[in-house]
């Protein structure tokens, strides 16, 4: 054997070592699609320059083997599954109408019915056979299939056009074709705008409803969904009632809630973060986590996110999978039991009305309220009002800068132990957020009892149990961002730190009113009895001294008033304006 052999069969030796299992298959399949010029060349080099031109051929099939697995990995299922049927449909038209633009396999179908040639086609797909010459086919094409589409089924919104194009960049992409495709997306860019318009101009008996899509959930529908999962005592629907509202204030795709993981959580400052490493519409080489802010609700626990969170841990324990939602389908399950719950007899008729919601309903809604108030996801200040809004805090009161509930003072051994008895399983790079998940519950436990049933399944969780829970209890807190030093609040807009200071001033104003009126009741009393003493003397001498009390005490309530707002780093000008006048 000499050098070249020698280095040939070391090569195969190493390749077939690295070589897993479960890519045996696909190897073979790839081997079988050398084309014959191929062969023919091996067979007339002589043996050396066959075995070595063998080797570079199949490392080089490998290599597209591993590109398209990569491809295939940000591409989610329900996207391969759409575009492998709308090119099946245009395949088995382009038998009947363009069958010379098809290679040999797929012309082959002609003498087939029509279930029986789509399922050979699909199958031809999958096992990536070419299925087109690609040189050859033009928008023309496509526009002629689309144009009987519209005949056919008219009913058909434009997003399903706009599939179809992507369906067809994606067949391009499979074979190495996409220079080929650039032209040809810019044609289809035009004719799916054209059947935009051609729908739009239908008349409105005849047409589908504008935009795409169902009609956004209404945050009623939300709240009562939420509510009526929170009362029926079902461990299901504490799942389906976390998973709607971490969607609904995360704004995600239900298969990104699926995928959160316990590594990706983490509490800052007031609010807790999730990282999602994944985005649909971010899927390029510049992908980056992206950090959303989730934010309590202590004004509405209904739709509390952290309550719902420590709620679904003191009833489903974390798994080892690091998984938030283990189990595999954690999608269709939630999809299952939401339909369940809206179509129970028994519920509110505002369910079974909305029967037909769905997460992207959810985004939907949540989106459409942003606009209002002229936002844009730039940076951390703009993610957390984003995150309070979709929290739905009330974005006009005060009340929007409520902080979570807190335990009072630091994390110590009893908070600990606490977070240790009732959520056993959580990494502890969760503590933080377990601490303000367990204190929402505490915090919540009134309203807990005035709406479930003492038979709740609730209620035999480890935290009611126990006795640390009236300990809990007594330190737990719940107030706004200016009363608070421990939390630095985020996403508090311009307007609600105005709101808070007029709040402030109005309390203060409101406190000396009540001091004035104390006073002029005194000495209305004092009054009184001097003129029962000493008659009209007794009238002057009060005059004196009521109007020299009365300054003193305007004095000391201004000074007190200008010593708090000094604290708190607000502007003196009321005070100020009090204090000349009574100087005056």
């Amino acid at each position: 054997m000499n050098d070249t052999e020698c280095g040939c069969a070391v090569r195969r030796q190493k390749t077939q070592s690295s070589r897993r299992a479960p890519d045996m298959e696909q190897q073979d399949t790839a081997e079988t699609q050398l084309p014959m010029d191929v062969d023919e060349e091996r067979s007339a080099l002589p043996r050396t320059f066959s075995v070595a031109a063998a080797v570079v051929v199949q490392d080089s099939q490998e290599s597209e083997l591993e590109d398209e697995s990569v491809h295939q990995g940000n591409l989610a299922d329900s996207s391969q599954t759409s575009y492998s049927s709308k090119m099946s449909k245009l395949l088995c038209w382009m038998v009947d109408h363009r069958p010379h633009l098809l290679t040999e396999e797929y012309r082959s179908t002609s003498n087939q019915g029509q279930a029986a040639r789509a399922r050979i086609i699909r199958e031809l797909l999958k096992r990536r056979v070419r299925p087109i010459n690609f040189e050859m086919f033009t928008s023309e094409d496509l526009k002629e299939y689309i144009l009987q589409m519209m005949e056919k089924q008219p009913d058909l919104r434009i997003s399903s056009y706009n599939g179809l194009r992507s369906a067809v960049r994606d067949i391009f992409r499979q074979f190495g074709k996409l220079d080929l495709h650039s032209k040809l997306d810019a044609e289809l860019a035009d004719t799916c705008r054209a059947v935009k318009n051609t729908l739009a101009d239908q008349p409105s008996s005849t047409r589908t409803k504008p935009g795409m899509g169902k009609e956004p959930m209404s945050f009623s529908l939300y709240r009562t969904l939420c509510k009526e999962m929170l009362i029926c005592n079902r461990t299901e629907y504490i799942f389906t009632r976390t998973y709607l509202i971490l969607s609904w204030n995360l704004m995600c795709r239900s298969g990104d809630a699926e995928r959160i993981l316990l590594h990706d959580m983490a509490w800052h400052d007031d609010a807790m973060w999730i990282n999602f490493a994944h985005c649909k519409r971010d899927q390029g080489e510049n992908q980056r986590a992206e950090p959303r802010s989730i934010f309590a609700n202590a004004n509405n626990p209904e739709i509390c996110p952290i309550f719902a969170l420590g709620l679904y841990w003191l009833t489903f324990k974390a798994s080892g999978s690091g998984k938030l939602f283990p189990g595999n389908s954690q999608q269709h399950r939630f999809v299952d039991c939401l339909q369940r719950m809206m179509t129970r007899p028994e519920e509110p008729s505002v369910l079974r009305a909305g029967s037909e919601a769905s997460l992207y309903q959810a985004r939907r809604r949540v989106a459409a309220e942003l606009p209002r108030f002229s936002v844009t996801a730039d940076d951390i200040g703009t993610h957390s009002f984003v995150g309070r809004t979709a929290a739905g805090l009330p974005v006009n009161s005060t009340k929007f800068a409520l902080l979570p509930p807190h335990f009072q003072g630091e994390r110590d051994a009893t908070i600990m132990s606490a977070i240790r008895t009732c959520f056993p399983t959580l990494p502890d790079a969760l503590q933080g957020v377990a601490e303000h998940c367990l204190a929402s519950v505490v915090y919540h436990y009134d309203h807990l009892k005035q709406l479930l049933d003492t038979n709740h399944s609730l209620w035999s969780s480890t935290l009611f149990q126990s006795s640390m829970f009236q300990v809990l209890k007594r330190r737990v807190h719940c107030c706004c961002a200016h009363e608070s030093d421990r939390y630095r609040a985020t996403g508090i807009p311009p307007h609600v730190s105005l709101l808070l200071k007029q709040d402030n001033v109005c309390q203060q104003q409101d406190k000396i009113c009540r001091e004035v009126s104390f006073l002029r009741q005194g000495y209305e009393r004092h009054f009184i009895q001097q003129q029962d003493l000493g008659g009209q003397t007794g009238a002057a001498q009060y005059l004196v001294i009521s109007r020299e009390d009365l300054k003193n005490m305007f004095r000391d309530i201004v000074n007190e008033t200008r010593r708090n707002m000094n604290r708190q780093n607000e502007e003196q000008a009321p005070s100020t304006t009090v204090a000349a006048i009574l100087e005056a």
